[in-house]
């Protein structure tokens, strides 16, 4: 007796046609809850473009979503704004920290979370930044 190779084809072809629809029906559900359970996206990355006033160039930013709460990191990751995603899609994140001349240094990101996108405007006491940020992989 030799091995026979037995094809996905070969097992298809013995089941009734009802029972392989309900097999096609079934995995289109599994697909689809698969889908579904990934849910909105979580990261996103993009540009700081100055705006007004003394800034530095353009640079990356990403920020971070993990149910309502939001991790905003400009500039390559120097300083995180920890902040809040409201129901209504509004995104606001604050950054408060000792200046050279010890006085607060205070920073904010104030924007929106419209489908796979975040856009909105990061403030420092220098600078005023216009923010893009797309869904990006992790």
């Amino acid at each position: 007796m030799g091995k026979e190779k037995i094809l996905f084809n070969d097992i298809i072809s013995y089941t009734p046609t009802r029972r392989r629809a309900f097999m096609a029906l079934g995995l289109s559900f599994a697909a689809l809850a698969a889908a579904c359970a990934a849910g909105p996206p979580d990261h996103f990355a993009g540009l700081l473009q100055p705006q007004a006033g003394t800034c530095d160039p353009p640079s990356r930013a990403e920020l971070n979503l993990n149910n309502s709460r939001v991790l905003f990191t400009p500039r390559e990751g120097i300083i995180s704004l920890e902040g809040a995603l409201a129901a209504d899609g509004t995104i606001r994140a604050t950054a408060v920290s000792n200046g050279m001349d010890r006085t607060p240094y205070r920073q904010t990101f104030i924007g929106s979370l419209t489908g796979e996108k975040v856009t909105g405007s990061y403030t420092t006491p220098r600078c005023r930044y216009a923010v893009t940020l797309s869904a990006a992989p992790r």
